[in-house]
């Protein structure tokens, strides 16, 4: 599971050679980026991953502009929300009123209006 920023860039074997014996690895690859051709798809999905995906798209999409990220977040928590994510998240998962308070003390306002 690749999740860098580079299009072009798709490592698919890992290998090395030591004293005459040389070992190699080849694997098949998923970009994340790729499934950004796919964003209507992934937003009729029903596989919370989805949301896990177009988070990281967002995140590279808007890396320099916090406004839009901020929107974008919300709109993808609020998508959980919608499929049955308790309100105080998993076990061992960040809750959403702890992002709510670090997006509002940074941005001078909070994740949901």
């Amino acid at each position: 599971m690749l999740t860098d920023s580079r299009k072009n860039w798709r490592p698919d074997r890992f290998g090395y050679e030591l004293c005459g014996c040389k070992v190699e690895l080849i694997f098949p690859t998923a970009k994340l980026l790729d499934y950004g051709e796919h964003w209507d798809d992934l937003e009729k999905s029903d596989n919370p991953f989805s949301v896990v995906v177009m988070a990281h798209l967002k995140h590279l999409e808007t890396h320099r502009n916090m406004d839009n990220r901020l929107k974008w977040k919300s709109s993808l928590v609020k998508m959980l929300y919608q499929w049955g994510m308790p309100a105080g998240g998993y076990p061992g998962t960040v809750p959403v009123h702890r992002l709510d308070t670090e997006a509002s003390g940074r941005h001078g306002r909070t994740l949901f209006r």
